[in-house]
């Protein structure tokens, strides 16, 4: 929001000088020259802290980007260790129970 700020600012103010200066040359006043200078002066700061926040916002794209492209690539090697463990914990889990079947009936199972 802050560059958007900025931006909305930077174009105000670099009308207000272009029709400062189009007042200052149709008459050659130079209060007009000076008002012009002001804005103008207030277009170069606000072009400043547009484009540092355009900065942020492109670095911020791009961490993004990255980490999603991280994590898109580890997620199959993650959800193989996930479904390996789950396998074995399912087999265990079976498997003890059949072993307390066969202990509780005197009928081994298998």
């Amino acid at each position: 929001m802050a560059g958007l700020s900025a931006e909305y600012s930077r174009n105000a103010a670099n009308q207000i000088a272009g029709y400062d200066n189009a007042q200052a040359q149709s008459t050659g006043d130079p209060d007009w020259s000076s008002a012009a200078q002001i804005a103008q002066n207030e277009v170069d700061q606000q072009q400043g802290i547009y484009t540092y926040q355009q900065n942020i916002q492109n670095q911020a794209i791009a961490t993004g980007n990255t980490t999603a492209a991280q994590a898109n690539a580890l997620s199959p090697g993650i959800a193989n260790t996930l479904n390996t463990a789950a396998q074995g914990a399912a087999r265990n889990q079976a498997n003890t129970t059949l072993q307390n079947i066969g202990s509780q009936t005197g009928v081994p199972q298998q």
